[in-house]
């Protein structure tokens, strides 16, 4: 699955209310936030605070011409995961039940050429918050956690990859 698609894909899975602790998911297109790549999710909480998330890709072996279509590949999806619980606490949400909680909504929702979704706060490496998430058709789109903002605060250049541990 290309960004192009993954992007509309992890939005709509992301349940947002007004009673909920997610309260508004939006893409960086529409949001006119420019402070990354042109894919990404800005996810809005009760709390006030606020997750950037950056999307980018890998191609599958062999590359991916762009000019051309999108091949599709699909297989056997990867088996669902108990949705963890997203709650405030102390009145904010903590960064890594975030990341949990979207790797589920990834796991949980059945599409076929999604293959496998490893998080980033479970390895060692520069990203602490994250996901990769892997496709039967042999590429991966990274979600970085570009930005953990509190309540009150807006991106800010020099931030990025700066993590809080609750929002």
């Amino acid at each position: 699955m290309r960004v192009q698609r993954f992007e509309p894909f992890l939005k709509a899975l992301i349940p947002v209310s007004g009673g909920g602790v997610i309260r508004e998911a939006k893409t960086f297109a529409e949001a006119g936030f420019k402070g990354a790549g042109p894919y990404g999710l800005i996810v809005s909480f009760a709390s006030g605070g606020s997750l950037y998330a950056n999307i980018v890709s890998s191609a599958p072996p062999g590359g991916d011409d762009h000019t051309q279509p999108e091949t599709i590949v699909e297989g056997e999806p990867p088996t669902p995961v108990p949705l963890p619980d997203l709650e405030l606490s102390g009145g904010k949400v903590r960064t890594r039940d975030v990341e949990q909680y979207l790797r589920a909504l990834i796991l949980n929702s059945g599409n076929p050429e999604v293959a496998a979704v490893r998080v980033l706060s479970e390895k060692d490496g520069f990203h602490k918050y994250g996901m990769n998430i892997e496709f039967h058709r042999r590429n991966v789109c990274h979600l970085y956690f570009l930005q953990t903002l509190p309540a009150g605060r807006t991106p800010q250049s020099g931030q990025d990859y700066q993590w809080l541990e609750a929002m």
